[in-house]
């Protein structure tokens, strides 16, 4: 599952790299309606659907994966924590999660090398003050993951990947 998946671009990759089942998930129904589209064009057999990741209608128990690309600098802690708390029960056992995202340590060292930059930033960013003092890894432990890896991507985003426990 791949939630926030926008137009597809994601979750297309997804598909072509495991060539399994995979499921798009965004609030939006305008890049919804791109990104099936696009599947459709492409022969590509993505499902996609219009839900809110706070409350997913799908199976406890039942996906292997959930990614999930820069979504969670746009969303308050309270629903990332309810986010959370949905992918860990839709995961199987030993499912995983990976998110790709912001890093909130490097990009508040980042920006405030350009008082303009980090202005022109955090004008378009409404929950981003709750961002920079969010510890993912923090929040993916209390939510009930195990096995939190955090892998630097680049100078500004991170990748944080974890596990449901197999018990």
């Amino acid at each position: 599952l791949d939630i926030g998946c926008s137009i597809g671009v994601s979750t297309e990759y997804l598909y072509k790299s495991f060539r399994g089942r995979v499921n798009g998930l965004d609030l939006s129904p305008y890049y919804l309606s791109i990104a099936k589209f696009n599947a459709m064009i492409n022969h590509i057999p993505i499902n996609y659907f219009h839900s809110n990741a706070e409350s997913i209608d799908i199976n406890d128990n039942s996906v292997d994966l959930v990614t999930a690309s820069f979504i969670f600098h746009e969303i308050p802690n309270k629903e990332t924590k309810l986010i959370f708390k949905e992918i860990l029960r839709i995961l199987k056992p030993g499912g995983i999660i990976a998110i790709t995202d912001l890093d909130p340590l490097k990009l508040k060292d980042k920006l405030s090398e350009s008082k303009f930059r980090k202005f022109a930033f955090e004008i378009t960013e409404p929950h981003i003050n709750e961002y920079y003092e969010r510890s993912v890894e923090s929040d993916l432990f209390l939510t009930g993951f195990y096995n939190i890896e955090k892998s630097d991507s680049d100078p500004y985003n991170s990748i944080w990947i974890a596990s449901k426990d197999i018990f």
